[in-house]
């Protein structure tokens, strides 16, 4: 072999096979692809859930504690009230469809809530 002249390499040919083999393995990826995704967003769901019942049951052992300590009755109630705002805004945030569901079933009953509902069918 010269310095002009270039070397090609022998490649042996690709059997059609093969082909068809990486069109399965690109199908195949594809659905691991997906499962993964909807596997991480379970994942995620279920961390987001945990992280809220971990904060509302810290909420009810502090509540427990400082309650007794208060002597008078006004202030477990709205600190109770203030409590239950902000862990049904912290449910909404973490994605836990109970809790709405349990607001809307309480807020039913509510004169207002119909009449929004009425408002929005229309």
């Amino acid at each position: 072999m010269t310095d002009q002249e270039e070397y090609v390499p022998d490649f042996p040919e690709v059997p059609e096979d093969w082909l068809e083999d990486d069109a399965q393995v690109g199908r195949n990826n594809a659905q691991a692809l997906e499962q993964l995704g909807e596997d991480l967003q379970y994942e995620k769901d279920r961390r987001r859930e945990e992280r809220f019942l971990f904060v509302a049951i810290i909420t009810v052992l502090v509540d427990g504690y400082l309650f007794t300590t208060i002597s008078n009755w006004s202030g477990p109630i709205v600190i109770g009230v203030i409590q239950l705002f902000g862990l049904a805004v912290y449910a909404r945030h973490c994605g836990v469809q109970e809790v709405d569901q349990f607001i809307d079933r309480f807020l039913s009953f509510s004169p207002l809530h119909n009449r929004k509902s009425k408002e929005d069918s229309a």
